[in-house]
């Protein structure tokens, strides 16, 4: 078999087993939580696989069914899709694991297997938005990836789980709205669908349709800005992280809201290009909402009680610093965007599975009831302690990597203020991580009549120690991720 083949196998063996899950017997519990991680590992391997294929060969283009791509389906797999895969199916894999103590204290084994058949499609959505050269796939893709979303979201059926998901549901709908006005603009003047034909046909296009192709790109561009939780359209981020299970925000962390990022470089780099765009001035607005999204999100999550919220409008912020990258419009800048983009998404699902872990262990999820907790969550402290420092920027982390990667970016375009942003923002995350943390290790635990602590199980632990650890391992060696970014960007800008 073609190795170009295994693209599609991917996809087709999560919805299949997808499919299939929901309608095994319940006596099958033990067999379909062994089902869904051969399904994962095998879909990691393929990604691995295909990688290596694209290193040898280069780009390719999947038709499907042959046909011919203006009418047909039709997947660009380069570099950049390629290595985000992998990605995306390792940290898919391992939330996962996490997922099946996590979800299994909350709801039932039924509840279970419907979860477990939820993510399968939500990984497919995520894993078809990263390789679709397609808008209206893109679209579909993207809708699927709400739903799903929302599902997880819903799984505890709460009422603060129900309303949450309910107005994620609604606005993400807005957002969803807003692209299809945006393709169907597009479609209007180009007469594709396939985003390398629009990229071949876009100056033609500049030159005679300018007002068309403004609004095309205001609609998309908001309604990905929604989907992503970009500032100030991050309204319905905080509740839905706060509500949802750990396992859920760590998918959403991990999966959704970095899958929206690819999309956002794919439409600047294969679809429009950088000069339309700055023509425009779509990269200084861009910047400039990236930039009080950055302080912002900080400030919001100082004010919270919820540890989960608090790293909701910490994620709010932290892709304000992903978009600032993205929109220097330079190569260091590009890089730190996509270095930012990973060593987020390691410390950002460590950060929520610790979350988890102390819940499971100890049940507590509000900041003041941390006190003293180190000596009964010593594991669990730790993680969320360097994902923190993470967050903050302390040297020997990725994310001081990350801003420091995005400060010479920001210093090489003249942008001196940027940086005074990326600093305050950074002392602003040190004002609410810090606070946790000391009290958590220095305190004496004010729960004096605690009754006995539930001992973590290993698929709660080993996913958690390995995501931080893969962290700290490109904190100290960020070749590994800078080398494969700088590749990535060239075989993006290559049609």
């Amino acid at each position: 078999m073609h190795t170009q083949h295994y693209v599609i196998i991917k996809l087709a063996l999560l919805l299949f087993f997808a499919v299939i899950i929901p309608v095994l017997p319940k006596t099958a519990y033990k067999s379909i939580k062994l089902i869904v991680v051969v399904v994962l590992g095998i879909v990691t391997v393929l990604s691995i696989v295909n990688y290596i294929n694209v290193l040898e060969t280069g780009t390719f283009f999947y038709n499907f069914g042959n046909w011919d791509s203006f009418i047909g389906v039709q997947f660009r797999v380069d570099e950049f899709s390629s290595a985000f895969a992998i990605y995306i199916s390792l940290m898919a894999t391992l939330v996962l694991i996490y997922s099946f103590r996590d979800i299994e204290n909350l709801v039932s084994k039924k509840q279970c297997t419907n979860y477990y058949a939820i993510v399968l499609v939500m990984i497919f959505s995520v894993l078809g938005l990263v390789f679709t050269n397609d808008l209206f796939n893109m679209f579909v893709f993207m809708e699927i990836l709400s739903i799903t979303s929302c599902a997880i979201v819903s799984i505890v059926h709460a009422k603060k789980n129900l309303l949450s998901s309910f107005k994620y549901l609604m606005i993400n709908t807005i957002g969803s709205l807003s692209v299809l006005k945006g393709i169907g603009y597009i479609y209007m003047v180009s007469g594709h669908l396939n985003i390398s034909r629009i990229n071949e046909s876009i100056e033609m296009m500049w030159e005679v349709n300018q007002t068309n192709i403004m609004i095309a790109l205001g609609f998309i561009m908001l309604g990905v800005a929604i989907k992503v939780a970009a500032f100030p359209m991050h309204v319905w981020l905080p509740d839905a992280y706060e509500s949802a299970p750990a396992s859920s925000a760590a998918f959403l962390s991990a999966l959704a809201n970095k899958v929206y990022i690819v999309v956002i470089f794919k439409i600047i780099y294969n679809m429009i290009g950088r000069e339309i765009l700055c023509e425009l001035g779509l990269m200084d607005i861009t910047m400039y909402f990236a930039a009080a999204g950055v302080v912002m999100g900080s400030l919001f999550a100082i004010a919270q009680k919820n540890i989960k919220r608090m790293l909701a409008y910490s994620s709010v912020a932290q892709v304000g610093y992903i978009l600032l990258g993205l929109a220097l419009n330079t190569p260091l800048g590009n890089k730190a965007a996509l270095f930012h983009l990973i060593s987020h998404g390691l410390l950002k699902t460590a950060l929520f599975m610790s979350v988890g872990a102390i819940f499971y262990q100890c049940n507590r999820e509000k900041t003041r009831q941390l006190d003293g907790l180190v000596s009964r969550s010593p594991i669990a402290l730790a993680v969320f302690a360097i994902g923190a420092f993470g967050m903050i920027g302390i040297p020997g982390t990725s994310g001081f990597m990350g801003k420091l990667y995005l400060s010479i970016a920001v210093l090489q375009t003249g942008r001196p203020i940027i940086l005074l942003v990326i600093i305050v923002s950074s002392f602003l995350s040190a004002m609410y991580f810090f606070p946790i943390i000391i009290s958590a290790f220095v305190k004496d635990d004010s729960d004096k009549f605690r009754g006995k602590d539930k001992k973590l199980p290993r698929t709660l632990v080993y996913p958690m120690l390995i995501i931080i650890g893969l962290s700290i391992i490109i904190g100290f060696y960020p070749q590994l991720i800078t080398v494969l970014a700088e590749n990535a960007m060239n075989s993006l800008m290559i049609n």
